[in-house]
């Protein structure tokens, strides 16, 4: 009789790098072998810049998170691929240019052989950039004076968000802003 094993894969819903304020998915999937297996613990530690969004774990049903360690318990499970969920919130002071390293681990008492099996995912925090540009519709040679102007700002955010960001312009002398 061969006994049941757990194993899992994690995997994050990025394309590429992201930015301080992205969420960021993630789903951890279950494999559970020659089961039915009584109880497997799920567990993830999120690292520092990580930070879960409260309500987003489905399922929801034997889910606890204490601080960074995100904990699932289910069972009895028969043989088969399970997968749990989740949200998390790049912190707006996640070091730039490092590495996320966010770690999923399964184990079971069941499995007294593999032990505790982990897997893990990595993101890397850029950050965000912004550009403006400024056009008017005007398109003679010569202004008169009390002739209105009108100016259009634009502002395009890369690898955003980016909070509490003060857009202005500043007007050269003669110019008046109405």
């Amino acid at each position: 009789v061969t006994p049941p094993s757990v194993h899992i894969i994690k995997d994050n819903h990025t394309e590429g790098p992201v930015a301080r304020g992205s969420l960021v998915g993630y789903t951890l999937k279950v494999t559970v072998q020659d089961g039915p297996i009584a109880s497997v613990t799920v567990t993830d530690t999120l690292p520092d810049g990580l930070t879960y969004v409260v309500d987003s774990a489905d399922p929801s049903a034997g889910f606890s998170a204490a601080g960074q360690e995100l904990t699932w318990v289910a069972g009895p499970l028969a043989s088969g691929d399970y997968e749990v969920t989740y949200q998390a919130l790049v912190d707006g002071d996640a070091e730039i240019g490092t590495e996320l390293i966010n770690t999923g681990c399964v184990t079971s008492d069941d499995d007294t052989e593999d032990g505790m099996i982990c897997d893990d995912s990595e993101i890397e925090v850029i950050p965000a950039s912004i550009a403006f540009d400024k056009s008017s519709t005007f398109e003679g040679e010569s202004v008169l004076r009390g002739q209105t102007i009108d100016y259009t700002l634009e502002v395009t955010v890369t690898n955003g968000p980016i909070h509490d960001a003060v857009v202005f312009d500043s007007l050269p002398d003669g110019l008046t802003y109405e």
